[in-house]
Formats: structure tokens, C-alpha cells, sequence
């Protein structure tokens, strides 16, 4: 109600300021005056302000000119171009009042984070076109697909305040579209390092870093998207974290708890002029895995604990090489009745070792990627033993990247409980960001 007086009383105030001066300075000065009155772009409060006292100050000084015996058009133009001086002016100033206010934390409205890029609008799509011999059946199929698409949204009205919301659609997941992340984190600025996250996101447990375009064994077997609070610092080359959450597993027919946590620590350093990043990261049940959990299927009440598991990682960075290593293994075995590896307790494990190599075809960035994994005690999980293969990504325009990919898999043998099988996935993967 407040906006609907204020839009009626505005329209009415210029409304009567406009045809008070119709009468006063004719129809082809006033056009001339609108449309120095729109080049404004004022605010509400503002234009009514200018609009009032432009027309009083006008109506009165011209009175004053008729009493003095000079209604004569050159009278007229010159104090109509004395207002405008006076209402240049007025503009300025209130241009460096709202630079003013804006600089020191005055509030911000939508359109305010909207036109300061405050928001962020973005997304990826990813059309794959694969070839599959299923290293777990005897089996080939092809397909082309939209593999994924992403759309996501990033706020920052102020400083020490940012949201995330993003939205995924994957077919291999039955076409649905589902939160992919949500979260809101405060903190984490030059005068403030320490920051408070919340939401709905992956839990910092492993660093997943490749160039392939496949998953790595470590993410397929360790990644863990849960709704944690985590409380992290980042300083220098150091950063570290600690999470907590309420998991879907329940160990020994114990109640709903929020009991699951984890950390982690990360340096960054140049050291010879190579880049290196190492990491080590812990999670009390690493049960909680997505993929760990698929395998439970509906028996979210484990028979026996849900070990805690502990991973290592490093990335190396020297002239246009990049060398990858991580490691991701429960510390203790899986009850048999929970995850079994031939016939007995599991304790699945995954190894990566990466190299990549960056160079330029016709002026546009190409990297090619060589990898070997493998996975231990991790058949009943659907993971191969062994993979290995190599890709290629050219960056072809900003935003537009094409992709192949060979990777060979190779399943557990017979005696482990697999097919002793070998299989292969064959890749060609168009990726679009912005």
C-alpha cells in the first residue's frame, strides 16, 4: 500500500508539475525539458524532490517576472537554463551520496546485487557419445547422450556472506533433475579467514583431482555428499577444515545421531618454481560414501561398525607437466554381512597415479592425460580392480571444450569373486560452461 501511495503521489506531483509548465513555457520547451528530466535516472524520492521543487521554483520566479512587466521569451529560457545548472548540480550530488552510502556497507537491494555482479548465474552441459564393453558382463552397447547439465546460481550481497544453489539433471540417473548443492558460508575474506559453511555439498574427504574425463577410483569409491556444518581456516599456503553431519547409516542398531565428522589439512607451496598441493583428509565412517551406500541398498542399519576411513593425495606442477597421486582406504575391515570381498570382511582401498601434459594446437589450450588405478577388496562394490587409459581435452572456444577419451577396466578374477573380465569405455564428450 505504502509503494501504491507513493506511485499515485508521484504521478500526481509531476502530472501538475508538467502542466504547470506546458502553460508556462509552451509544448516544444517542455518536450525539451522532459526529456532532460529522463536523462536523470533519479529515484523515486529523489525525482519527486527535483520534480517539485524545479516546478514551484519555475512557477514562482515567473510569476515574479509577469509582476515585473517581462513575460518575454528570452526571460523564460534563461532562468529555464538557471534550473537546469541548479538541477545538474543537484545530480551530482546525489551520485556521491549513494557512492557514499554504497561504500560504507549501506544496505543493498536485489537490483543492487544484480547490477554490482553480486550474482551469478552459470551452468555446464556435458553430451557424450560412448562406446562400453562391461568389464562385469559379456556385453557392448553405444549411446549419445546429455550426460549431465548443470545449472547454478552464486550470491555475494556482502563480504562475509555466500550462497550456492545449483540444480543437476543426469540421465544415467532416470532423467531426473535433483539438488546437486545448496549452502550458504560466512566468512573466509582477507580480514576474516575462518568461515562457518552450511548447506547441503560433498564433504572434504579426498581431492579427486584429474584430467580425465572418467572418475577416478577414489571419488567412485569415497565421495560423500551429505548436509554437513563445517568450520574451516585458510591462511598462506595452509588451509584446513572439520565437518560434521547425521549420516544414513546406523552401526549396530544404534539411534539416528549426528555423529559423523571428518577433517582436513591442504598445503600449497612453490618449491623450485613447481607448484605443490598436498593433502590429507579423515571421515569417521567412511561407510557414509555414496557408493557404499548404494551397496547397503535399504539396509541403512549396518551389522557391523562403519569404519572410519583416511585418504592422502599430492599434485605437482612443473612447466607444462602436472603429476597426480592419490590414496583412499577404510582403516579397518567392513563387517562380511555389510561389504564382503571373497567371502569374508572388506576393506576397500583405491589408488591413482596421473600425468598430464598442457600444450597449445592453433593457439588453443590441449591437455593429454595418462592415468593408472587400481582398487583393493572393492569387488562387491562394483569398482574394476584395475583401470588405465588415456584423454585428450581441447579447449576449441571460450566455454566450449571437446574431449576423447580409451580407458581399459579390468575386473577382480573369479577366485576374488568377479568375472575376470576386461572391459573398455570408449569417450567422446562435448562440454559447455558458463
Amino acid at each position: 500500500m505504502k509503494n501504491l501511495c507513493q506511485n499515485y503521489l508521484g504521478t500526481l506531483i509531476a502530472a501538475t508539475a508538467e502542466e504547470l509548465l506546458s502553460k508556462i513555457c509552451g509544448s516544444n520547451e517542455m518536450r525539451n525539458l522532459k526529456k532532460k528530466f529522463s536523462s536523470l535516472k533519479l529515484n523515486l524520492c529523489s525525482a519527486l524532490a527535483v520534480i517539485t521543487l524545479f516546478a514551484l521554483t519555475l512557477h514562482f520566479a515567473t510569476n515574479t517576472a509577469i509582476a515585473d512587466g517581462h513575460p518575454d521569451a528570452k526571460k523564460l529560457l534563461e532562468m529555464i537554463e538557471k534550473q537546469q545548472k541548479e538541477l545538474d548540480a543537484l545530480k551530482k550530488a546525489l551520485v556521491e551520496t549513494q557512492a557514499a552510502q554504497a561504500s560504507s556497507g549501506g544496505s543493498s537491494s536485489v537490483s543492487d546485487v544484480i547490477s554490482e555482479n553480486k550474482l551469478k548465474i552459470g551452468g555446464t552441459l556435458e553430451i557424450e557419445a560412448t562406446n562400453t564393453e562391461s568389464f562385469t558382463a559379456d556385453t557392448n552397447t553405444s549411446d549419445l547422450s546429455l550426460a549431465k547439465a548443470t545449472l547454478y546460481f552464486e550470491a555475494q550481497p556482502h563480504e562475509m556472506l555466500q550462497t550456492y544453489i545449483a540444480g543437476v539433471f543426469k540421465e544415467a540417473d532416470g532423467a531426473n533433475i535433483a539438488l546437486d548443492e545448496g549452502w550458504v558460508k560466512i566468512g573466509e575474506t582477507d580480514d576474516m579467514p575462518a568461515y562457518l559453511k552450511a548447506g547441503n555439498f560433498v564433504v572434504p574427504f579426498g581431492a579427486f583431482n584429474t584430467n580425465m574425463l572418467a572418475d577416478p577410483l577414489g571419488l567412485t569409491l569415497a565421495e560423500t555428499a551429505e548436509n554437513p556444518v563445517q568450520v574451516g581456516y585458510s591462511m598462506g599456503g595452509f588451509s584446513g577444515s572439520v565437518f560434521a553431519f547425521n549420516g544414513d547409516t546406523q552401526e549396530n542398531g544404534e539411534g539416528d545421531h549426528f555423529d559423523k565428522f571428518g577433517a582436513n589439512l591442504a598445503y600449497s607451496a612453490k618449491v623450485s618454481g613447481a607448484s605443490v598441493d598436498l593433502g590429507l583428509s579423515y571421515i569417521n565412517a567412511i561407510g557414509e560414501s555414496d557408493t557404499i551406500e548404494g551397496a547397503l541398498g535399504s539396509a541403512t542399519s549396518m551389522a557391523g561398525d562403519n569404519p572410519s576411513g583416511i585418504g592422502v593425495s599430492a599434485m605437482v606442477q612443473t612447466g607444462p607437466f602436472t603429476g597426480i597421486f592419490e590414496y583412499i582406504t577404510a582403516t579397518d575391515d567392513f563387517d562380511s554381512g555389510d561389504v564382503a570381498f571373497n567371502g569374508t570382511n572388506a576393506q576397500p582401498a583405491a589408488y591413482q597415479f596421473e600425468i598430464g601434459y598442457t600444450t597449445t594446437l592453433l593457439e588453443k589450450e590441449l591437455v593429454l592425460a595418462a592415468t593408472y588405478q587400481m582398487s583393493e577388496e572393492s569387488q562387491a562394490l562394483g569398482i574394476a580392480e584395475e583401470q588405465y587409459g588415456v584423454a585428450a581435452t581441447y579447449s576449441y572456444l571460450p566455454g566450449l571444450a571437446i574431449g576423447v577419451e580409451y580407458m581399459h577396466q579390468e575386473d577382480y578374477s573369479s577366485s576374488d569373486g568377479g568375472t575376470g573380465l576386461d572391459g573398455h569405455n570408449a569417450t567422446i564428450k562435448l562440454i559447455g560452461e558458463w
